[in-house]
């Protein structure tokens, strides 16, 4: 109620009227500025992150405190997801306010009693078992956009293969806040599924040791249970590093597919999505993108860790074990036989394609050409060499099917936590929820944080005449509006220079260029109108100059003006 007292609505109601102390105040507090938000960026993160604990109880579905049916579980998460935002409203809403006093100490006395509050839940362990602003670099993007480039320098090896630092570039705070959250959620889940594994091992030893002390336990087993604890390990370290690179490279992703969209450059789109783009579903993504973000993030990782396990496990069982029991020579006989098949396979494709070259292409046109020309040579020669292939070329396909399934299946699985590139084949992108989220949340911040065209729409704002109230796109400059009459007084003396310097266009205004109104009687028809005879003096110094009188009715219209007489003042729209 306090920030709502300090927002001011620029609609007013009835009830205005009634207390006009109260007059444009309680107005909507807003927590977060979804579009194009680029300050207190890490105030939010760091909001996001006090909120990231609640949120997870979410995914366990701790906040469920009576059993619902399974038709309405969908609604019990709507409502807990309502209360999350409602408890940490304050947090947000004391950043975005614009009474900056007010929310500040608001802000630092709700942050206090929140800590108060989990310290004290800390300390008591109820639930736990267990003891123990001008937009300035929009400026400098435009203003470099409008200089010279720089030669290019020598750039280092991380700023060529890793990362590439933009001073003029900043991400928006529903970025950053989506960062901090993903990875505080890779952390806790990491933790759990470490202490969930160690679990599950620890009881596997136990297993063990009883079957030990029946004489039971075979050598296999206490094998599988040494295997199974390292592949886990090996399995949680390269999901964990490949999440964590995942989540930093969403964010370069971003700045790169931003800035081609800010030179208007859209080809790295699929094709449907660079015309048809449904404003209602862009808007909606700026809401979903960070929620779909994090739940891909963590989905990635378990599934990742879980399919990296079994392979692991695989690889250790199919070529360590054998090894480390002396069977190294078979295993490796095996294996020359495996390649030397896959070689033998690769070579006479790759022999295909040089024979096609060699004997059944026509020659270059020029010797500057890089290859040949597709045209075919020898039509009976490639006609025969294409039958004898076609058998095999079926032997083959069997083979090259099975390996574009595995690795369409690989790929998949890597990019899956990357919603910024579809997993879909070409034709059904619109399939693939994540990307469409993506792609409609990069178009919705081009339309609203396009730099070039944010400096222009506040130049244009900077210099209309008409007054206007302070909105959330602020200008690079402070304006001083002009008084009612000096606005006025400086209307009419352009419109008297205008009319001097053209005097034709003194027969096109309004009240000069309407006919007059109809008469009951015929003595006033006949008689002229109090409309013409009241001429002014500009209009006679018109006729004057042009040599003709002012229409009477239906007239022949005035001749358009010439260039030189358009150039002499400010246009007819200003008069």
């Amino acid at each position: 109620m306090v920030l709502s007292f300090f927002q001011t609505r620029e609609r007013r109601w009835a009830m205005d009227l009634r207390l006009p102390r109260m007059a444009g105040h309680f107005g909507i507090a807003v927590p977060l500025e979804a579009m194009n938000s680029l300050s207190n960026r890490w105030s939010y993160g760091f909001a996001f992150g006090a909120s990231s604990r609640v949120v997870f109880l979410l995914f366990s579905k701790q906040h469920i405190l009576f059993p619902a049916p399974p038709w309405a579980e969908s609604f019990v998460f709507l409502f807990g997801a309502f209360e999350v935002g409602l408890v940490f409203f304050p947090f947000f809403a004391c950043l975005s306010t614009t009474a900056r006093g007010v929310g500040a100490v608001l802000g630092i006395l709700y942050t206090l009693a929140w800590l108060g509050v989990m310290l004290a839940l800390v300390i008591t362990c109820p639930h736990s078992q267990v003891t123990g602003e001008v937009i300035e670099h929009h400026v400098q993007y435009v203003k470099r956009l409008l200089r010279k480039p720089p030669p290019p320098g020598r750039e280092s090896w991380f700023q060529r293969r890793v990362y590439k630092w933009d001073p003029h570039f900043r991400f928006p705070n529903r970025l950053i806040g989506t960062t901090i959250i993903s990875l505080i959620g890779l952390y806790t889940l990491l933790h759990h599924s470490y202490v969930l594994s160690q679990g599950v091992f620890d009881l596997l030893d136990k297993l063990i040791r009883w079957l030990d002390q029946l004489n039971a336990a075979s050598a296999s087993i206490k094998e599988f249970a040494i295997i199974a604890r390292k592949s886990w390990m090996m399995a949680s370290i390269t999901a964990c590093l490949i999440s964590l690179v995942y989540i930093f490279h969403v964010l370069v992703c971003y700045r790169k597919h931003m800035k081609r969209l800010w030179r208007g450059q859209r080809g790295f789109l699929p094709e449907k999505f660079r015309k048809n783009i449904n404003p209602a579903s862009s808007m909606a993504a700026i809401a979903r993108y960070s929620g779909c973000q994090i739940a891909y993030t963590l989905w990635g990782y378990i599934i990742f860790n879980i399919v990296a396990f079994l392979a692991i496990l695989i690889f250790a069982y199919t070529m360590i074990v054998p090894i480390l029991h002396g069977q190294i020579l078979k295993r490796l006989t095996t294996l020359g036989y495996s390649l030397l098949g896959l070689a033998v396979l690769l070579a006479v494709g790759c022999l295909q394609v040089y024979t096609v070259k060699m004997f059944f292409l026509q020659d270059k046109l020029s010797t500057t050409e890089k290859d040949k020309p597709l045209a075919l040579n020898n039509r009976r020669a490639f006609n025969c060499f294409s039958y004898f292939f076609f058998f095999y070329n079926v032997v083959l396909g069997m083979g090259t099917c099975v390996l574009r399934l595995l690795v369409s299946l690989t790929v998949g699985l890597v990019l899956l936590p990357r919603i910024d590139r579809t997993i879909m084949p070409k034709g059904h992108e619109t399939k693939d929820l994540g990307y469409t989220w993506w792609v409609g949340m990069i178009f919705a911040d081009h339309y609203h944080g396009n730099p070039t065209l944010v400096c222009f729409c506040n130049l244009l704002w900077s210099r209309s005449p008409e007054p206007k109230a302070a909105g959330p796109y602020q200008p690079f400059r402070n304006t001083t509006l002009e008084s009612g009459v000096h606005s006025r007084a400086r209307k009419r003396w352009a419109l008297a220079y205008t009319l001097l310097r053209n005097p034709p266009l003194i027969l096109l205004r309004k009240h000069l260029a309407s006919p007059p109104p109809c008469s009951t009687s015929g003595q006033a028809a006949n008689q002229p109108s109090d409309h013409f005879t009241r001429t002014p003096r500009f209009v006679t110094a018109a006729r004057t100059q042009t040599g003709s009188t002012a229409p009477s009715g239906g007239g022949t219209p005035p001749k358009q003006l010439n260039t030189q007489d358009q150039r002499n003042g400010p246009s007819s729209s200003e008069v």
